[in-house]
């Protein structure tokens, strides 16, 4: 019985042991396999210049054709995780980053406006015939003459007012008459005679058959309607006479710039005709309707100038310093350099206030530029730390990482929200993208790139031109560039198709449809950072395309050219997102350029120490940092600056001519100004030279007074929808 008891309690250890040996393994064989699986899955492999490429496998970038490294997973990151990177002192240090603390102030502005001087409305007048009669003799004949009050303008032989005279002598030498002197002197003074010329006639006693018009205000004559020996009805126009003692300074300013101008606003001035002296004035009207063309409005000040010093015609450049209209309270600010934007989202990153080596990620939304600072309207609080460079770097790391990034299609919760509103905006254009996200981004050379992007930019401009026939010509050639890659996706069949449609196409209409196809996939590879190198990348918006239903496209240059409407709207639309911008954009185009035209000018007016002066200039204006095409440039300018005769300063700008019209051949041009290749045959012996101008009258630089007109216009660059101004 004993031995019974003791084999019972032997039986149930063993099993008890055995059933914990095995589910003990059933622990073990479920861990170690799982964690394997999970390690070998976890392998993705990225492109360290395009880390939004992610492939399952080793193998080659789709872009620029380096290898793929594996990139670090991180399964714990979720769409909706805040996007969060640590970092070391010394990573800190080698990212070179800088954060700015978010604090309320008021946003202020400074535009900078261009314009003319004009003449006053209220000051013109018109010297009229109050009679009929004829002209016998004109004392002004000439445009441009200067009058003072008084001045004899024309003298008159009027038989009806020589009647008049007869009437009112008769009633003055009969005192019995029905009518009296006082009735007939008042028809004479309402036929436009003075009071001095009616008692002339009481005191002479004899009709005057010719009556001199005298000015009855200072001024110039702007015009002259009727000549010596015309015949003029009462009311006829003989004079349009204007003061300039009073002048009106009117400007342009977009429509982005109209809400931070008052009626009232301070306005420092200067004019090119007077250099290096500043004028004050205050805006005093602010044009109530936007033109279409150019989505601009006049804003206008009077100014004084009884001395005479300033002209109608002359140029104006305007300096506004304000505060928004719109905005009363202190806004929250941060420097434009912060928010990386993408569209219509804008992400910032910001800095731990307790660990200063963490940094997160936040979208916001944002409000108006103002001075390189952006008013924040929601998703920033006064304190926090926000990243204002190496921003770009940090977001790279996260996306190597495999975390949420700017690029990432939601971030931080509301983007879901975003991403509804988009597709609400606009239906066709997210429906495509999103179908294009689904697809294996298509596999081309950086020339293939290239080739691709200049004509789309090439159709894109010759639509904004309404020229059908060259947007023909452009998709003929996006389709050669199409015939050399050999493996084709849907992506790049479609903008096959579309092409192929505008090549058909028999109105510029049906053409822009199909460009409207195009463009949808061209801003989805810009997207997916699938661009050229070295270029600026702007994302276009016009609400008013095809019904106000809205249509995008791309440009290099952010001065809207629109290709849906061309010249009936040539500049509706904004920069809705910057999918790219190079590295040299800090180059000062607008002072470059200025340097350029001033050094043509003097040149042209056989002027060597301006012109010197002018090429010194033009080497303080470049940056630093050049490309080759800008150390030509340099090197030129330089030599003109030291050259020892006018002749030698010529032979030196025709290379930096050339290698101006090369930078404006890649888009770094001035804003708001015209600008033309202009070809003179006979330059350097007959081999001919080129040169840039902003008007198409030849100002010759390589000859100066010999041949000043000697040359033409043999290319446009660039022309607003007014043309030559």
């Amino acid at each position: 019985m004993k031995n019974t008891k003791i084999s019972s309690k032997i039986f149930i250890i063993t099993v008890i042991f055995a059933v914990g040996m095995f589910i003990g393994s059933l622990f073990n064989n479920s861990d170690t396999p799982n964690q394997s699986e999970q390690t070998v899955s976890a392998t993705v492999w990225t492109c360290s210049m395009h880390p939004q490429i992610r492939q399952p496998e080793p193998g080659q970038c789709p872009i620029c054709a380096m290898d793929l490294i594996p990139a670090t997973s991180n399964n714990t990151n979720s769409n909706n995780a805040i996007p969060e990177l640590k970092l070391g002192k010394a990573a800190i240090a080698l990212a070179d980053i800088e954060t700015y603390k978010v604090k309320g102030g008021l946003p202020e502005k400074n535009m900078r406006l261009f314009g003319s001087i004009v003449i006053d409305e209220t000051q013109k007048g018109n010297i009229t015939a109050w009679f009929p009669g004829r002209i016998e003799k004109q004392f002004i004949n000439y445009n441009g003459a200067r009058i003072q009050k008084g001045d004899p303008l024309v003298k008159i032989y009027s038989p009806e007012l020589y009647t008049a005279q007869k009437e009112y002598l008769a009633i003055l030498n009969s005192p019995n008459s029905m009518v009296s002197a006082e009735s007939a002197a008042k028809k004479l003074e309402l036929l436009g005679l003075t009071t001095d010329q009616i008692n002339g006639i009481k005191e002479n006693g004899q009709a005057m058959e010719y009556i001199t018009i005298k000015s009855p205000v200072n001024g110039i004559v702007l015009s002259i309607n009727s000549r010596e020996g015309n015949y003029v009805k009462t009311g006829s126009s003989i004079y349009e006479i204007a003061g300039l003692d009073q002048l009106w300074i009117e400007l342009e300013a977009f429509e982005s710039e109209i809400s931070w101008i008052n009626k009232g606003s301070q306005l420092t001035y200067s004019l090119d005709a007077k250099p290096g002296q500043e004028y004050h004035a205050s805006i005093d009207f602010i044009e109530p309707v936007m033109k279409n063309g150019t989505r601009t409005s006049v804003i206008r000040a009077t100014i004084n100038n009884k001395n005479g010093e300033i002209k109608p015609g002359m140029y104006v450049t305007g300096e506004i310093k304000t505060v928004s209209s719109v905005t009363n309270n202190n806004e929250l600010l941060i420097p434009a350099s912060a928010p990386l934007l993408t569209g219509k989202r804008a992400i910032v990153y910001i800095q731990d206030k307790h660990d200063k080596g963490t940094f997160y990620g936040r979208e916001v939304k944002l409000g108006s530029l103002a001075n390189n600072m952006y008013v924040v309207k929601s998703g920033l609080n006064a304190g926090d730390n926000v990243v204002t460079r190496g921003n770009f770097k940090i977001d790279s790391a996260l996306q190597l990482m495999g975390k949420t990034s700017m690029m990432s299609a939601s971030m931080i919760g509301n983007m879901n929200m975003e991403n509804e509103h988009k597709e609400t905006e606009h239906p066709a254009e997210h429906s495509m993208q999103s179908h294009a996200m689904d697809e294996k981004l298509p596999s081309m050379s950086s020339d293939q790139i290239d080739e691709l992007y200049n004509r789309y930019f090439e159709l894109q401009k010759n639509l904004s031109l309404d020229d059908l026939e060259k947007s023909r010509k452009s998709a003929k050639h996006i389709l050669n560039g199409l015939k050399t890659i050999d493996s084709k996706n849907n992506t790049l069949e479609k903008i096959e198709n579309a092409s192929q449609e505008i090549v058909k196409s028999e109105s510029i209409q049906q053409a822009r449809k199909s460009f409207h196809e195009i463009s949808n996939i061209m801003i989805e590879l810009g997207n997916q950072k699938i661009m050229p190198a070295n270029s600026n990348i702007y994302k276009i918006h016009c609400p008013m395309a095809f019904d106000n239903t809205g249509a995008n496209w791309l440009q290099t240059h952010k001065e809207v050219e629109n290709p849906y409407f061309g010249s009936q709207m040539y500049h509706c639309g904004s920069v809705e997102a910057t999918l790219q911008e190079s590295a040299k954009s800090d180059i000062d185009v607008e002072n470059i350029y200025l340097s350029y035209f001033d050094l043509q000018k003097a040149l042209s007016k056989d002027d060597l120490e301006n012109a010197q002066k002018a090429s010194a200039k033009l080497v303080k204006m470049l940056p630093k940092k050049m490309s080759s095409s800008l150390e030509s440039i340099k090197a030129s300018a330089v030599s003109i600056s030291n050259s020892g005769s006018i002749d030698d300063a010529r032979t030196k700008f025709q290379p930096l001519s050339n290698a101006m019209i090369d930078l404006a051949k890649t888009n770094k041009i001035p804003a708001n100004t015209n600008l033309y290749i202009v070809h003179c045959p006979m330059a350097f012996n007959n081999t001919g030279g080129d040169w840039l101008q902003t008007h198409k009258n030849v100002e010759n630089p390589y000859f100066g007074s010999q041949m000043y007109r000697c040359g033409s216009v043999t290319g446009t660059i660039k022309e607003n929808d007014k043309g030559e101004q």
